[in-house]
């Protein structure tokens, strides 16, 4: 199965699905993501996407405003020279209150809420600001995954999550500004960021723990989860594969074929895509699954009932906030994936939440 850009539509009518390529397009004034054929179509969609473009319109005109009192002030924008807005952030904190995620973060919220390859890279844009200005704004980081996995980069998911395990670990306040020198979002992304490799990962990157502090939030556990579910699957979907394909057939085409029904993170490695027996991994993965929910429940018993369901939470404050973001942009990529919430429920089913939940 792939799970690049899933269900998101690229330079397409909103109406009618018409490509660029076939006809010119004109893209929606208001929210600046959406492309429409004609203006009879876009006239006709008006009632379905008012409502998404105009809290697109409001939250990005707050956003400007508050650049343009920003530029006014020091005379720097807050899209850009972030390391000379660090600098002024250490010099007089309050002044920059609610210029961080509070101002980035429902512009992004609002962007999510149209499924375009446009609205969603604008989302990251934005995402990536966030960090450098609330020292709690990690718990948004779930908002950044949520987004780079709708938009297909696994191995940017990886990257990151690694990063946090070697340079952050033991720093949940404030995890990302203890290397002023490094920026996590751009060396997730960056091509000199050695990959983080998904079977080692899923082999080490949580262990029991004697100290909570020392892991991660809900909210990156749960995308690693997904992460280990979509790996599961891609591994059996190998095993059928090696088991099926006639042993007759030259071993490119048989490569070609099992890197088009895996993920984008298996899809190029030979050494995946050359194995006959994907049984050990199988299992490997089987073992991460399951010690990652262990991990989770020690936070709290019922957060995986939590996250499962609709209704209030019983947790703290900043967890009932992890839960509710990862709900928000995760729950939505694990329910494409049925087969994600049925191992949920079944590991939950072997650790029941505690009575009354």
């Amino acid at each position: 199965m792939s799970y690049t850009n899933l269900n998101l539509r690229t330079q397409s009518c909103e109406v009618c699905g018409i490509t660029k390529h076939s006809k010119n397009l004109v893209l929606c004034e208001g929210c600046q993501v959406v492309w429409y054929c004609s203006s009879e179509h876009q006239e006709s969609h008006l009632i379905t996407h008012e409502r998404a473009c105009e809290w697109i319109k409001d939250s990005r005109k707050i956003l400007e405003n508050r650049d343009a009192s920003l530029q006014q002030w020091s005379g720097i924008s807050v899209f850009s020279e972030l390391d000379v807005i660090v600098a002024e952030i250490a010099k007089d904190p309050d002044s920059w209150d609610g210029l961080g995620v509070t101002g980035q973060f429902p512009f992004v919220d609002a962007l999510t809420q149209i499924s375009t390859i446009e609205a969603y890279e604008t989302a990251l844009f934005h995402c990536q600001r966030m960090n450098l200005f609330e020292p709690r704004a990690y718990l948004y980081y779930i908002l950044y995954l949520g987004v780079i996995l709708r938009l297909g980069r696994e191995q940017e998911c990886y990257n990151f999550l690694k990063l946090w395990e070697v340079n952050y670990k033991g720093h949940r306040e404030d995890p990302f500004l203890v290397r002023k020198d490094a920026d996590p979002f751009q060396m997730a992304a960056s091509n000199d960021t050695k990959e983080a490799d998904p079977f080692e990962m899923a082999a080490s990157f949580i262990d029991t723990p004697e100290d909570l502090d020392l892991y991660p939030d809900f909210g990156q556990l749960v995308c690693f989860q997904l992460l280990n579910i979509r790996r599961l699957m891609d591994l059996q979907t190998l095993q059928v594969a090696s088991e099926s394909l006639p042993k007759y057939l030259p071993r490119e085409l048989v490569d070609m074929t099992k890197a088009r029904v895996v993920g984008p993170s298996l899809s190029s490695r030979r050494d995946i895509l050359e194995c006959e027996d994907y049984s050990e991994r199988i299992e490997l993965m089987w073992e991460s699954i399951k010690k990652c929910h262990r991990i989770t429940r020690l936070y709290s018993e019922s957060v995986w009932s939590e996250f499962l369901l609709y209704g209030p939470t019983n947790s703290t404050a900043a967890m009932t906030l992890d839960i509710e973001l990862a709900r928000k942009f995760v729950r939505p990529l694990m329910e494409e994936i049925p087969i994600a919430l049925d191992i949920i429920r079944h590991l939950e089913r072997s650790h029941p939440p505690p009575q009354g939940l």
